[in-house]
């Protein structure tokens, strides 16, 4: 989601409020490497996507949690 805001565009991730974070779990036979990218890849999509430092933090920390849930590893 995109708004105007301290003279700029500022920009944050949007979920439905569906949405239930299901992602590939760690027991699966998928490779380690494939395992390992998903938290690395969802912390990428989160830097990418946040324009404020504080927003990127905040969220990142939600991100941890749930990739915690389902047993991955922590996002660096």
């Amino acid at each position: 989601m995109t708004s105007f805001g301290r003279g700029r565009l500022v920009s944050e991730l949007y979920t439905k409020p569906t949405d239930r974070h299901l992602y590939l779990h760690k027991d699966s036979s998928h490779t380690e490497s494939t395992k390992k990218a998903i938290p690395y890849g969802l912390g990428v999509r989160l830097k990418r996507i946040y324009s404020e430092e504080t927003d990127y933090k905040k969220h990142r920390l939600d991100q941890r949690a749930t990739t915690e849930a389902r047993i991955y590893w922590p996002i660096c």
